[in-house]
């Protein structure tokens, strides 16, 4: 059960201030194994997300509570035959603090999850606490967001990871692999950059933001995905 804590800032970009930071980030950090290993230079992430019938962690995030918990279904590719596992993720955010804890299972427990709400075999206590909170919560899938992730880790080992989220887009789902989604892109002439460390970020990279002048942005892609996807549910005509 990976455990992930780390510090989480995320900026908007367009295309020029991407290609400038890219360039000023090159003398620090490389591209991580999975980008490198991509032919594209990057890779596709997509997400199913889990919420309550009235849409709790929605409101949790526009309300500004300071402890959310997002629960999520992660996989790399929209092909379900080209994979053999996909990942559960419990996040858990305090202030400007994630906590990320992970597990992989085979392919064949989330078809038997998605049809029964039960794992057929528990191996983590992530998969414990998941199906826990789906049955006392009532939680059920509502939304699929997909991505290209370009990421980059530092050469120095300050435990810095930067990624670059490229063609971000979500769709009203209600499982994984939908046959025929329809997606509605997020702020198609942006670019997510995220920077995530274990501690403080090292003054090099303050010294890139701060040369830029990028500013914070509270962006959270499950948000903006039901802003995007369902928003007949918040405002109706």
């Amino acid at each position: 059960m990976p455990n992930i804590a780390r510090y989480e800032s995320k900026y908007l970009l367009n295309y020029e201030k991407y290609l400038s930071i890219k360039n000023d980030l090159s003398p620090y950090m490389e591209k991580d194994k999975y980008s490198t290993q991509s032919p594209t230079g990057s890779y596709l992430v997509r997400s199913l997300y889990f919420d309550t019938f009235d849409y709790q962690a929605y409101k949790d995030k526009l309300d500004g509570f300071f402890g959310r918990t997002k629960f999520r279904l992660r996989c790399y590719s929209s092909e379900k035959e080209s994979l053999k596992s996909i990942s559960v993720e419990i996040k858990t955010k305090t202030g400007n603090t994630v906590e990320k804890y992970t597990s992989p299972v085979p392919l064949e427990y989330y078809d038997y999850f998605m049809e029964n709400w039960h794992w057929p075999e528990y191996t983590t206590p992530v998969l414990i606490d998941f199906e826990r909170s789906v049955l006392l919560r009532i939680l059920t899938p509502v939304v699929i967001v997909e991505y290209q992730r370009e990421g980059m880790c530092d050469y120095l080992g300050d435990g810095v990871r930067v990624t670059f989220d490229h063609s971000l887009k979500s769709a009203d789902c209600e499982e994984l692999f939908p046959k025929n989604p329809f997606f509605s892109g997020h702020f198609p002439e942006y670019i997510v950059l995220e920077v995530k460390s274990r501690e403080v970020p090292p003054a090099w990279l303050k010294r890139i933001i701060q040369r830029h002048g990028l500013k914070l942005v509270a962006y959270s892609k499950y948000v903006q995905s039901i802003i995007v996807s369902r928003n007949d549910l918040f405002s109706p005509n």
